[in-house]
């Protein structure tokens, strides 16, 4: 009664990052794909900004072919074809640095990325020659033409000023440049934050030496416990064991079935988890009100029932002991509520705690029974404890290897993704400020090259180094503010809506 099943179907083609039921790894991958265009169009910007800054060294060059009869296009298109070549050889060496770094890569991000053994080695080649072009249309076109535009006469006379518009465009390139710095450093911090909360959030549980079990046998799950249970008990360093349907930052263990409940004649849908007695205190989670489940006739034949925090909210129980619900499956059996624990997270940070009803699984309720068999481990030396249960589940499950892991490192899997993105986020950031940093060197050679004559009368009229600085750097500075006042509501959306994907999360 009350229990829902359903049939869902997804296309084979959008089960990775298109499924309609279940996770996908979708909004990460458009996140990194987004990453990896700004830093592209950095790369672009700031090759642009070079080129500009050498072409004065050009602009005679560009005079004298243009009075031998070179057009416009023809220089126009030898530039571009030059830019082409640079990019050809930065495309060989980039090539060339991935193939070394890669390994660096694999284990720094936990990737599993093979360059050069690739089942589809057209298709990259492909999406190489686009990005070439791409890189070449993107960093070569303005330069190209910035170029090929110097006036001939002006160029002769020694007048290698462009005028407001070219200063203009300059100018916007900086500072979309300097946006995609400000906007990595933004990021960068919003993610340290929130990955910082995180990990150090309480999580309402002690998952410190904890060892999870996962029997292959369904004896070991249910009728079989009590032996396992009293055989684990018996090892020195091992204070509990408990078995559950719930284990905390194991994805692929975690109940999170909801059914029917009934509370005072209404219906209320909540998570069901199935436990032995000794779970909360192998878990170390907090009693709030009531008693925890005992060895008593009563809790083993599912006639006691704990709830969490949540649960106790949304049905309005304010003192355990008071309470009964009926547990859809044994609704001849008034389930008294006995307990009220403290709600600790089990899915991460990304999902909301859900009211639960924890009982005990037996042949009361045929459908119950445990997942995972947890161990509570005490003393210095893990490793002998571990060695014995290793040693004693070679009688308990002969011929199955034993699969264990501790708790805590369950846990702190559920942050690998995101910790894999810090990372990224952290390395697409040193590398845009330091683009950034030769964007800088690139307009200060500019300004430097357009303004000799007046920074030389300066320095005979005494202008220190400190002077010279400042009539060169209060543009400078003009442009990064406005490009930081561009960036913080841009990084302050786009942070906003990587931070709708979690429950609980840092305010920005």
């Amino acid at each position: 009664a009350g229990h829902q099943a359903g049939l869902f179907v997804d296309a084979v083609q959008d089960l990775h990052n298109f499924p309609k039921h279940g996770d996908s790894n979708i909004t990460t991958v458009s996140v990194l794909l987004v990453l990896a265009t700004l830093l592209l169009l950095a790369g672009a910007i700031n090759f642009s900004n070079l080129s500009i800054a050498a072409s004065i060294r050009r602009a005679k060059e560009v005079g004298v072919k243009k009075v031998l009869g070179s057009s416009r296009a023809r220089l126009f298109w030898q530039f571009m074809g030059e830019i082409a070549f640079q990019c050809l050889i930065g495309l060989g060496l980039s090539m060339l640095l991935l193939s070394v770094m890669l390994p660096y890569f694999n284990r720094e991000f936990g990737v599993e990325l093979n360059f050069f053994q690739t089942g589809d080695i057209a298709s990259l080649l492909l999406q190489a020659l686009l990005s070439l072009l791409l890189i070449t249309l993107l960093s070569g076109l303005y330069p190209a033409v910035f170029l090929s535009r110097y006036n001939t006469a002006k160029v002769l006379k020694g007048d290698y000023s462009r005028g407001t518009k070219g200063m203009a465009l300059r100018n916007t390139l900086i500072v979309a440049q300097f946006v995609v710095a400000a906007f990595f450093i933004f990021g960068t911090v919003v993610v340290s934050r929130q990955l910082h909360y995180m990990q150090n959030q309480d999580t309402g549980f002690s998952g410190e030496q904890v060892l999870r079990i996962q029997p292959f046998m369904q004896k070991s799950r249910d009728d079989g416990f009590g032996a396992i249970r009293n055989t684990l008990l018996q090892i020195p360093g091992v204070q509990s064991v408990a078995k559950t349907t719930a284990v905390p930052g194991d994805a692929y263990m975690v109940d999170t079935s909801t059914i029917e409940f009934k509370y005072r004649g209404e219906l209320h849908r909540m998570t069901s988890v199935k436990v032995s007695a000794d779970y909360f205190k192998t878990m170390g989670i907090d009693l709030l009100a009531g008693r925890f489940f005992n060895d008593s006739h009563v809790d083993q034949h599912t006639r006691s029932a704990i709830v969490n925090e949540t649960a106790a909210k949304r049905l309005g129980i304010q003192q355990a002991g008071e309470a009964f619900i009926t547990f859809p499956y044994c609704d001849s059996i008034p389930v008294q509520v006995v307990g009220i624990v403290r709600d600790f997270n089990v899915l991460g940070f990304e999902h909301q705690i859900q009211p639960a009803v924890y009982t005990i699984g037996n042949e009361a309720c045929v459908f119950q029974s445990g997942g995972a068999i947890l161990v509570k481990l005490a003393g210095d030396d893990l490793r002998k404890s571990v060695a014995a249960i290793e040693e004693a589940w070679k009688t308990i499950e002969p011929g199955f290897a034993i699969r264990h892991s501790f708790l805590d490192d369950n846990f702190q899997q559920l942050f690998a993704s995101h910790l894999r993105l810090q990372r990224v986020v952290n390395f697409f950031g040193f590398t845009a400020i330091a683009i950034a940093l030769m964007g800088l060197f690139a307009l200060t050679a500019f300004l430097v090259g357009q303004r000799t004559k007046e920074i030389s009368i300066r320095k005979v009229l005494g202008a220190g180094i400190a002077d010279l600085g400042l009539l060169l750097g209060k543009d400078f500075m003009r442009l990064i503010a406005i490009a930081v006042l561009i960036a913080v509501p841009v990084g302050w959306w786009a942070a906003n809506e990587w931070l709708q994907g979690f429950a609980y999360r840092i305010s920005l």
